[in-house]
């Protein structure tokens, strides 16, 4: 395609896309850590409507992602909280200090 025809950021935002990568990462290649060439990429089928819908449909969706944004970071925030709690628990617990013996003095 001609460049004027293909706005990068819409490129970029279809490859973040998880169906997108689901496809590039079936066709992965390599035993310990599979990789996908250029030429991978290059093959794909991206749907490319004009250059005006390519740009306002990154708007939108960073738009969309931004106003999510502080969502995910308190889930990030929660997630990292519980996994601390968790563990301080089971330390307490595998200490011997969760559960102490009452003395019937």
């Amino acid at each position: 395609k001609e460049p004027s025809a293909v706005d990068l950021e819409y490129i970029r935002c279809v490859l973040e896309c998880p169906s997108i990568r689901s496809i590039m990462w079936a066709g992965a290649k390599g035993m310990a850590q599979p990789n996908i060439s250029p030429s991978q990429v290059l093959d794909l089928n991206i749907p490319l409507p004009p250059i005006n819908a390519q740009r306002a449909l990154v708007e939108e969706l960073d738009l969309s992602l931004a106003q999510t944004a502080p969502v995910t970071q308190s889930l990030r925030v929660a997630i990292a909280t519980s996994r601390a709690l968790r563990q301080s628990l089971l330390f307490t617990a595998f200490s011997g200090q969760l559960v102490k013996e009452k003395s019937l003095v």
